[in-house]
């Protein structure tokens, strides 16, 4: 099946709501039937930036380590194994 193409009211939404600080969430619930990686291509391509929050990466939008989980990471020994339940995404 091919995409479709995306119309230009469709753009509009796009641009208003991805470089605010609205959520994800929102920004797909307005455009029903364009998944999160077609919407974030959309916005790639018209080199639209999500808005950096305090404490979440400018990219990716996860939460940053925190001054402990640095320091635990540091105190760990290298090729030491993660606590139980634990990677290293975590």
């Amino acid at each position: 099946m091919m995409p479709l193409k995306w119309t230009p009211e469709e753009e509009e939404i796009l641009r208003s709501l991805y470089e605010s600080d609205a959520p994800f969430e929102e920004i797909a619930s307005k455009l029903p039937g364009r998944t999160p990686m077609a919407i974030r291509l959309m916005a790639n391509r018209l080199k639209l930036r999500r808005p950096s929050l305090p404490g979440l990466c400018p990219q990716c939008g996860r939460p940053l380590p925190t001054k402990e989980d640095q320091a635990a990471a540091e105190a760990r020994p290298r090729g030491a194994p993660y606590p139980a339940g634990q990677t290293q995404a975590d």
